[in-house]
């Protein structure tokens, strides 16, 4: 933050006479190329200013972090701009705005390679999403902003090789189906040993969708699969579960009796496939018992 920016209660006060030192520390710091210095620095100078000066503490965040972003230096960047995003959400309370973060910082971040870059990216877009959610009205579509969000947060985790927080945003995404195919077979699915591990992961994603009551991306991505992997082997059951749940809504006692038996019968057949993968026979538990199976 140059001289010229502070007020004059600040240059008038011995809280001014500090904020210079720190200014003139942040300088040097800048000269040295120090990231770690500059990212405290620039901190304890905003929480110098923040409850006085709100509005130029985020200025000091903002253009400390986007300096930082594009002299190489992702980590530093990200730390102060997660703080530049909470001071927004909580203190100013703006609206979302992601063109803006892109401009400062996210941008910057990815036109740089390497795992610290993404994984600086990520750091930002998860503060970005709890801000873009928190933003959002109850029981309205969530904004265009937010799945763009987690496209690119879904990207940033597979350079991480992040990959449960990957798959756990994909499903947080909830389709289209094309796009958790593409994911599952494309990013996920290389770094899976074989088809069968790979199979495994699409049908885990299906019994994902169907715990957490997305039946309509259950079946759509059920029904992607069968479609590009008719052969694979898990195919069917995937399909047949999936059929089994969609008889199971508003049917009687009887009718979930004998669709039970329908799915104790499916995982005989496939007994080998959830003795490779115990996770799945607990998914199959866990919906059963949502759906009074």
């Amino acid at each position: 933050m140059s001289l010229q920016h502070r007020s004059e209660l600040k240059r008038n006060s011995g809280h001014g006479a500090a904020l210079e030192r720190l200014e003139r520390r942040l300088v040097k710091a800048w000269e040295a190329e120090d990231g770690y210095l500059i990212e405290q620095l620039a901190g304890m100078i905003y929480d110098r200013l923040v409850r006085s000066e709100p509005t130029q503490a985020s200025v000091v965040l903002e253009q400390n972090a986007r300096r930082l972003a594009q002299a190489g230096k992702p980590a530093e960047a990200a730390e102060l701009a997660i703080r530049l995003v909470r001071h927004w959400r909580e203190i100013e309370t703006r609206p979302f705005d992601l063109d803006r973060l892109q401009q400062i910082v996210l941008n910057p971040l990815q036109s740089q390679s390497g795992v610290e870059a993404a994984r600086a990216r990520a750091m930002v877009l998860e503060a970005a999403l709890a801000w873009c959610r928190a933003a959002s009205v109850a029981g309205t579509e969530p904004p265009k902003s937010q799945y763009a969000l987690l496209d690119a947060l879904v990207d940033a985790y597979v350079l991480c090789a992040e990959w449960p927080r990957a798959q756990y945003q994909v499903l947080c995404r909830g389709g289209p189906a094309e796009r958790d195919l593409a994911f599952l077979d494309e990013q996920l699915g290389p770094h899976l040993g074989n088809e069968v591990e790979r199979m495994l992961a699409r049908t885990r994603f299906v019994l994902f969708y169907s715990l957490v009551g997305n039946h309509d991306a259950a079946q759509a991505l059920a029904a992607a699969i069968q479609e590009k992997h008719p052969s694979a082997p898990l195919t069917n059951l995937t399909s047949f579960f999936v059929q089994v749940l969609d008889q199971s809504r508003n049917a009687d006692a009887n009718k979930r009796r004998a669709l039970r038996s329908l799915v104790d019968e499916l995982r005989r057949v496939y007994r080998w496939a959830f003795t490779l993968d115990p996770e799945l026979s607990t998914l199959v538990d866990d919906i059963l018992k949502a759906r009074n199976m």
